[in-house]
């Protein structure tokens, strides 16, 4: 069983410049990396949709790479008062209509070379409704917010289990899980 709060602890360590971890579970999963501002705002974000490493390793890397491989994140960028979020999603699924959706999927809309992904939190911090989270994925794939209606437009949903603490490498508070129990 994939454990959030234990990737959320590798990934942490590995902002931190720790020691990679043992793979003890050879699971691929899709997973997301949000690192955010006491305010709730967006600092750094990583995902993987389609994984090719293990799950514990796949932390680490989203941890190593969060302030690097987003254009967003600048050097210095973590504070300790920062919250870090990790997001582990289970088996991707087609959806073919907004009411198939569930509170706890997060949202994938792919038209090549695009795809934006929307997270449940972040869903229910803006008050979306169904369909709203499609047009949503659909903006943040640089897509028309319609696109996700259009033939050729791929849409999927993944349950994910999502656990937070703040970053301060000096403390390990017990980090926050919600979500699918399935995921």
């Amino acid at each position: 069983m994939i454990d959030p709060a234990t990737l959320l602890t590798i990934a942490r360590a590995a902002l931190h410049g720790g020691p990679s971890p043992a793979v003890t579970q050879a699971e691929l999963r899709p997973l997301w990396l949000t690192l955010r501002a006491p305010d709730g705002r967006t600092k750094a974000a990583l995902g993987e949709l389609s994984p090719t490493a293990p799950v514990e390793a796949l932390a680490f890397a989203l941890g190593q790479a969060l302030l690097s491989d987003d254009p967003r994140a600048q050097p210095g960028l973590a504070s300790d008062d920062d919250e870090l979020e990790l997001a582990v999603g289970g088996p991707l699924r087609p959806i073919r209509a907004p009411a198939e959706l569930h509170d706890d999927d997060a949202v994938i809309v792919r038209r090549a070379p695009y795809a934006g992904v929307l997270l449940p939190r972040e869903a229910r911090r803006a008050g979306f409704g169904p369909e709203q989270r499609l047009v949503y994925a659909c903006r943040l794939a640089g897509l028309a917010g319609d696109a996700w209606e259009e033939p050729g437009c791929e849409r999927l949903a993944t349950p994910v289990q999502v656990a937070s603490a703040r970053v301060d490498g000096n403390a390990a508070p017990a980090p926050t899980v919600e979500g699918s129990e399935g995921a």
